[in-house]
């Protein structure tokens, strides 16, 4: 990723897999042309580099227009619940008028682990310089500027499935229905679900 500093090209090395062939190309609001990669791949890399870690889910606020997520990756899944390696958080509204807006819980959580990997050194962060936002990836993409256009090999150029938001356990159903606990505490239920 960062072709000149082999120390971060290094940060969380995996034989045999190579991050960089699961970006996705994205444009800006500006048109420029962004990588990102999709939660879904930073999941699979931190299973192959370790594969006895955790990745916790809390519910921290649930209500009926907006969800609050945390969540914490830990590299052994039997560490203390503070011996965690990153702690990440989102909040997802509500809406009506979108696919991903009905999966409010579903979308924060996706978003929160999205945000724990890429701290945790499971994303492209170092890939090249950028802060331009995109609203719907849960992290902000990495522009690819025209000097170093030429750094990606031919093979990045094959286009990826698209896949906007990865699917993620289905806790956004139970959200919406009449199931409650023997307590009658949803928010209780559905942290129960939501442990990996």
């Amino acid at each position: 990723m960062a072709k000149n500093m082999e120390i971060i090209n290094g940060l969380n090395e995996v034989e045999g897999f190579d991050p960089a062939a699961f970006l996705r190309k994205l444009q800006s609001e500006a048109g420029e042309e962004q990588l990102y990669l999709d939660v879904k791949y930073r999941k699979l890399w931190f299973r192959l580099k370790y594969p006895l870690g955790k990745i916790a889910k809390r519910i921290i606020k649930l209500e009926n227009d907006y969800a609050i997520i945390e969540s914490r990756i830990y590299l052994d899944r039997n560490d203390p619940e503070d011996n965690y390696i990153s702690c990440a958080m989102a909040q997802r509204w509500r809406t009506e008028d979108d696919a991903y807006g009905k999966k409010y819980v579903e979308s924060a959580e996706t978003a929160a682990v999205g945000r724990a990997l890429a701290d945790a050194g499971f994303g492209i962060q170092f890939a090249e310089p950028g802060e331009e936002h995109d609203p719907n990836p849960v992290d902000a993409p990495v522009t690819v500027s025209k000097t170093n256009e030429n750094d990606l090999s031919p093979e990045d150029d094959e286009p990826l499935p698209e896949e906007p938001v990865p699917q993620q356990k289905k806790v956004s159903d139970e959200v919406g229905s009449e199931k409650s606990s023997p307590k009658g505490n949803k928010k209780e239920e559905l942290s129960e679900h939501m442990s990996v």
